[in-house]
């Protein structure tokens, strides 16, 4: 029973505390949908025209890449689910990096 309001809070607050403990490192988590679009609401999305986090599905085990830095919390890969059906590799286009 809990609310978005305070799951979108124990999401951030564990971003914070990840990017505290990770500074200028790379870091893979593992959650459920609700807590990625808490993520992408609290981010400068949609990424590079992509969906709009509020209407877009969030599939299981699709890839949304997230960066934080000095100017907040940056989507560059939202909802991606192309390895699921044999498509081209997800990139990062902000850095233009294979993401497999």
């Amino acid at each position: 029973g809990e609310t978005f309001a305070a799951l979108s809070r124990r999401t951030l607050a564990a971003m914070r505390e990840l990017d505290a403990s990770h500074r200028s490192q790379t870091v893979a988590v593992i959650c459920h949908g609700g807590n990625v679009r808490a993520a992408l609401l609290a981010s400068d999305a949609p990424a590079n025209d992509g969906p709009d986090p509020r209407r877009a599905p969030i599939p299981n085990t699709s890839l949304t890449l997230l960066q934080i830095d000095g100017a907040g919390l940056q989507a560059t890969l939202i909802a991606d689910a192309s390895h699921l059906d044999g498509g081209a590799p997800a990139t990062d286009e902000a850095n233009g990096d294979e993401q497999r």
